[in-house]
């Protein structure tokens, strides 16, 4: 009777220290895997955020090529113009100095005639 209650008893403190040592290594393997598994989805948070700045970037330089091509197109259209406003007033200058010389000459010949009839 005695040895069976020391045997139970050795037995009883052998599964116990094993399952303590196991409940240890237990939740020191459980901290592990939590801490792993929290690296885990703090990488992929992470890539997630640098996804969408990279996406961001790039919007934002498809966006900036765009604008500086408006720009471009807008800085054309205002030298076609100053052109051809520079052209139109040329061609209005002449235009007034033809007809100034059409006046001189139409004086003249006005003035022949008055004389050609005067004598």
């Amino acid at each position: 009777m005695k040895f069976k209650n020391i045997a139970w008893a050795i037995g009883a403190s052998i599964i116990t220290m094993w399952a303590l040592e196991s409940s240890g290594q237990g939740s020191s393997s459980d901290a592990q895997r939590m801490d792993s598994l929290k690296n885990l989805e703090a990488a992929k948070t992470q890539q997630e955020r640098d996804d969408e700045k990279l996406t961001s970037a790039k919007r934002d330089k498809e966006e900036t090529k765009l604008k500086a091509k408006e720009a471009q197109r807008v800085q054309e259209d205002a030298s076609s113009a100053a052109k051809e406003s520079n052209a139109a007033l040329k061609r209005e200058k002449q235009a007034q100095k033809a007809r100034k010389q059409a006046d001189v000459q139409s004086q003249k010949a006005k003035e022949a005639r008055n004389k050609s009839n005067k004598d």
